[in-house]
């Protein structure tokens, strides 16, 4: 089996970078990164710092795979970046986070986990749900009374009602879940 091109260019060569033993992930561009840069959070935060802007802050699907390691159509075709400062190319989003809800990793700036599952929920809750629960798994820190608690310090994200309901919804089922099964 030949190798896959540094960009694939088709949808075959995708396929076999997908199923080759050195792959780890697919970035925008046909960019393949190696599995051995994937290993690690930090690995994963400094393979997206050479893509970032200075000031630049990863959010949603960027944070969630460094954190995790979890790749996602999205992260294929675009990464994810929020600017804080003035330092924002024209037309790139801005936001406003608290900097209790920022960490970085590698060199790389980043929404914490937290954050990055409230993001993800609001954007879309039937996969939030499963990235929320990815992080949980993945990072230490975070629960999801962590989640919960960072979700009040959330202000002006749409639909950020209906996305702490899940979020308790979702801790209220679990708990009913280790309580049967501790019975």
């Amino acid at each position: 089996m030949a190798e896959p091109s540094i960009a694939p260019v088709s949808l075959a060569e995708v396929n076999e970078f997908a199923n080759a033993e050195y792959a780890g992930a697919l970035l925008p561009g046909g960019r393949i990164v190696p599995r051995e840069w994937c290993a690690t959070a930090p690995m994963r935060g400094y393979v997206i710092s050479e893509f970032s802007r200075d000031g630049a802050v990863a959010t949603a699907e960027t944070a969630l795979w460094i954190h995790t390691g979890r790749t996602s159509m999205q992260l294929q075709r675009k990464l994810d970046f929020a600017y804080t400062d003035s330092s924002a190319p024209r037309g790139a989003p801005r936001a406003q986070f608290p900097p209790s809800h920022l960490t970085r990793i590698g060199s790389q700036t980043l929404t914490t986990a937290e954050r990055t599952a409230i993001d993800l929920m609001a954007k879309d809750p039937a996969t939030g749900v499963q990235y929320a629960l990815e992080l949980v798994r993945s990072c230490p820190d975070c629960t999801l009374e962590s989640i919960i608690e960072c979700s009040y310090e959330v202000r002006s994200k749409r639909n950020i009602e209906k996305v702490r309901a899940i979020f308790h919804q979702l801790a209220d089922a679990l708990n009913s879940k280790q309580a049967s099964t501790a019975q």
